[in-house]
């Protein structure tokens, strides 16, 4: 749905910039204090870069930290926001994101970009001659644009190819010292079931730290730990370097991250305790090596990080977490034989090998996912739950949410009794267990909505007719006049906001949004619009 505002107003104000140089091999100015750094857990990946910290507010000066050419400038309302890409001669580029504001000369260069296509998100490519930069040079301010929470510089360095990031402290781009160990926040022991060629377990014992006291596991089990790195000067829960379990003083599984490559990411999820991640939003890298983990040249294990035991014996269980810097935390437990693997071991008539395709077809659903998308092998139920008036279609619960998806597959429901008229405006929903519903795209046509498929779940068609919320964020002219801007609150609580256009007395002007606050505002240069006079402007939000 379409909402416009329309406005008039004085216009009385106008905009200025700063500038300020420095030093040549930090990006800022100031000691080095992170809020992340490279190689920590987050949702589905590893943090590519290191954020450091500013004490909460914008207008830090950044500097770029050896020469070269701005590659690419981009301005968006998630990812890095306002974004600079630097290539130097070794190849390597340096990014800085979630910037408030852009050196002069290239601030001026994105709002001409942006008025030629009458676009706020511009992602502008430069060749080597056109924008060259010497170490050192001012590139503007620190800020809080994107997908960020707070004021913070996202500094990244990747690899010639752009295959991979790479960790600056490793490789030497500055001196950083740490002597603070790792803490770790949970671990938790899982039995292990396969006698069916699938995999099934459940949550023995759960802990903070280490126990003294032997408790009893099952003959097979395995562990999976959430923990992080912690540094002086700072409350951020940073990235961990290598993780290492051992049965009686040998080794079951240890990851050491090292660097990663982009390709290794995409099979994150089987590196960590997805179940876990669902549940508890804990992201627990685990010892139990699937066959679609892609991170193999990081693991070395026995038996899969399976532990084994094979007596009745109490045996010791170590868990090891290391910094980059070798600092060590380390959780100690007493373990013995005493519990069945399963409460009850399920037997399916059909698994789908994890390197497979699947597809799957009934009256009201298809469901398809290319080969490789599964981490293990998995016996996928897909059932209707019921027909909601609410809904267009029977809601469908394809298997369960618990389990990743390697990428992407595709699923397609027939719809119901859906008028034309609304028609343009169906969608493919997500229901979350507390009833809410999430925007998941498709396309409508000949009574089926067809869709992407990255998560299991409970899936259904539903219809977007209300429009956008605009409100203003200001209280009279003469707040505009003090401000030299107009500030709105836009909004949408399904299918989000798809695109606005701003424009006074019928031309096109510059709007700049920020999704994480709802906010748009519109600067009121003098040059594009008179003082002394009245305008008109017209906001549509989409």
């Amino acid at each position: 749905m379409l909402k416009i505002l329309v406005f008039t107003f004085f216009m009385a104000m106008g905009f200025s910039y700063g500038d300020d140089s420095g030093e040549k091999s930090l990006p800022l100015n100031v000691k080095p204090s992170f809020a992340g750094t490279y190689g920590e857990l987050r949702s589905g990946r590893f943090h590519a870069g290191l954020d450091f910290r500013v004490g909460g507010v914008v207008g830090e000066p950044i500097y770029v930290i050896d020469h070269g050419y701005i590659s690419r400038i981009t301005v968006s309302s998630t990812g890095y926001g306002n974004g600079l890409y630097v290539t130097h001669p070794d190849g390597t580029t340096s990014i800085y994101g979630h910037m408030h504001e852009f050196a002069p000369e290239i601030a001026l260069m994105v709002e001409r970009r942006q008025y030629e296509t009458e676009s706020f998100n511009v992602n502008i490519t430069l060749d080597q001659g056109t924008f060259p930069v010497e170490k050192g040079q001012y590139l503007g301010t620190v800020g809080n644009s994107g997908s960020s929470a707070a004021p913070h510089l996202h500094f990244e360095v990747r690899n010639p190819d752009g295959s991979a990031p790479v960790n600056v402290i490793a490789a030497g781009y500055f001196e950083h010292k740490d002597d603070v160990p790792p803490v770790i926040q949970k671990i938790n022991f899982y039995s292990y079931e396969d006698s069916t060629g699938l995999v099934q377990s459940e949550l023995i014992k759960s802990f903070k730290g280490s126990s003294s006291k032997p408790f009893s596991v099952s003959d097979k089990f395995y562990i999976a730990v959430d923990a992080h790195d912690r540094q002086s000067g700072t409350p951020g829960k940073l990235g961990v370097e290598a993780f290492e379990f051992f049965l009686d003083g040998e080794s079951v599984y240890r990851f050491e991250l090292g660097e990663y490559t982009y390709k290794e990411q995409e099979t994150f999820n089987s590196l960590i305790d997805y179940r876990e991640l669902v549940r508890s939003r804990s992201v627990m890298v685990k010892s139990l090596v699937e066959p679609g983990n892609g991170f193999r040249n990081k693991i070395t294990s026995s038996n899969r990080g399976v532990f084994l035991l094979e007596d009745d014996e109490v045996h010791s269980v170590k868990v090891v977490v290391e910094d980059l810097s070798g600092n060590k935390k380390i959780a100690n437990f007493k373990v013995k034989r005493g519990r069945c693997a399963a409460k009850d071991i399920m037997v399916y008539d059909r698994a789908i090998p994890w390197f497979a395709p699947y597809a799957y077809a009934k009256n009201g659903i298809k469901v398809s996912l290319p080969a490789m998308s599964l981490f293990r092998s998995e016996a996928i139920n897909i059932d209707s739950l019921e027909v909601c008036e609410e809904f267009y279609s029977a809601v469908w619960q394809v298997h369960t949410p618990e389990v990743p998806i390697n990428g992407t597959g595709s699923i397609e429901l027939a719809v119901r009794n859906l008028p034309q008229e609304l028609e343009s405006k169906a969608f493919l929903g997500y229901l979350l267990p507390e009833g809410d519903i999430l925007y998941c795209g498709g396309k409508y046509s000949d009574g089926v909505m067809r869709g992407r498929l990255s998560s299991f779940g409970a899936y259904c068609v539903s219809v977007d007719t209300i429009a956008p919320v605009i409100k203003t964020r200001f209280s009279s002219e003469r707040q505009i006049v003090r401000s030299g801007q107009m500030a709105f609150t836009i909004k949408d609580d399904l299918s989000g906001i798809a695109g606005f256009r701003a424009e006074i007395d019928g031309e096109w002007v510059l709007a700049q949004y920020d999704r994480k606050f709802n906010k748009l505002w519109i600067v009121l240069d003098a040059e594009r619009v008179s003082r002394g006079c009245k305008h008109e402007l017209v906001l549509s939000v989409e």
